[in-house]
């Protein structure tokens, strides 16, 4: 029975959810790599498949073990090279992170799952894929100078990925190398390191070519398109590199991409007979069928005239208001009328006028005793 104590829940839950964004990140990397993808990272993601089947299975999340199973199948297939990687297969693959989060989300709360129906539906997309049929004549394996000794102990994947790189015209290299026990794992892995920058290593066989009993030796098998130099310097003074002969070429051949099967194309049927309603008489003679005429060639439109443009209104010129009649003149308003000199009826007496006043005007009067009147 499942632990399902809070502990047991929190490093579910935990390790989980780590391994769920991991697939996500490298599943993103593997759309990028397009039909052909990287071996070592597809194998990262097969890992992560396999390693949350594994998880959900000891917790005792069914629905999830079972999505993860079929995502491991398919990854195995395209590892194996039995299923391409095309847009349709991404597109589920991309799918799995999200369901997966949101049971572990489900699981975390305590809260009745609501992922069944989702996490079926998924399931059973990936499980439908059609695999690729074996179609290669003969083994790629029988034209390169590998024994049967070598073949006997290579796994399924390292003999599929051996073939597939003979089947790509790439160069086989047999690469021995012997390390002190004390440090082998971490010289063994900086060489993998190495070589990988350059080609692919296929296998890493140990060797019983070590004379020396404080030493490992070890064989590997390394594919790349580099040459036999490059080869060399990547793999160091200690290292012996002898290349795999070819016996005979290979052909490089693709397998069939499954896809859809072709639409039937209809027979074209021919328009039904028209039936005549007027009585011809009967001849004795079979009459041969009408020449049917020859379709008449389209005549061409007459090009349509060109409306004429109508012709814009010649602008009025503009005309300035008439001036309004000039205003009266108007009083001075500070003038007032001179007053008469009590002397001099005639004669007024000045004042002073104002500041904006005009100056006054002289005044006509003359003295009537100098007219003599």
């Amino acid at each position: 029975m499942a632990d399902r104590s809070q502990k047991a829940l929190s490093d579910f839950v935990s390790e989980a959810q780590e391994t769920i964004d991991a697939l996500g990140k490298d599943l993103m990397r593997l759309e990028a790599h397009g039909a052909e993808p990287d071996p070592d990272l597809l194998n990262a993601v097969f890992r992560a498949s396999h390693s949350l089947k594994g998880l959900s299975s000891m917790f005792g999340v069914e629905r999830m073990a079972r999505l993860a199973h079929a995502l491991e199948d398919l990854l195995d297939d395209a590892r194996m090279g039995r299923r391409l990687l095309d847009r349709g297969a991404m597109d589920l693959l991309l799918e799995a992170p999200e369901v997966f989060s949101r049971i572990i989300a489900e699981e975390s709360a305590g809260t009745p799952p609501t992922t069944q129906d989702a996490a079926v539906r998924l399931t059973d997309r990936l499980r439908a894929g059609e695999q690729l049929g074996a179609v290669v004549a003969e083994d790629p394996l029988d034209a390169v100078a590998i024994g049967p000794e070598v073949r006997k102990v290579l796994t399924e994947y390292e003999e599929h990925r051996l073939r597939a790189n003979v089947l790509k015209g790439l160069d086989l290299f047999r690469v021995r190398v012997a390390f002190d026990l004390a440090g082998f794992d971490r010289e063994l892995s900086e060489l993998t390191a190495r070589l990988k920058a350059v080609g692919e290593v296929v296998s890493t066989l140990p060797s019983s070519d070590a004379h020396d009993p404080a030493c490992i030796a070890f064989e590997l098998l390394f594919a790349s398109r580099e040459g036999h130099a490059a080869v060399v310097l990547e793999a160091g003074p200690a290292a012996a590199v002898e290349p795999v002969a070819r016996l005979r070429p290979v052909a490089a051949s693709a397998p069939p991409v499954p896809g859809p099967p072709p639409r039937a194309t209809p027979a074209p049927t021919a328009p039904p007979a028209r039936t005549s309603t007027r009585s011809s008489a009967p001849t004795s003679a079979p009459t041969s069928a009408p020449t049917p005429a020859p379709a008449p060639t389209p005549t061409p439109a007459p090009p349509r005239p060109r409306p004429r443009p109508r012709p814009r209104p010649r602008p009025r010129p503009r005309t300035s208001p008439r001036a309004p009649p000039p205003s009266p003149p108007r009083p001075w308003p500070c003038w007032t009328a001179p007053a008469r000199s009590p002397r001099c009826p005639r004669r007024p007496r000045r004042s002073r006028p104002a500041r904006c006043a005009p100056p006054p005007r002289p005044c006509g009067w003359t003295s009537t005793s100098s007219t003599g009147s």
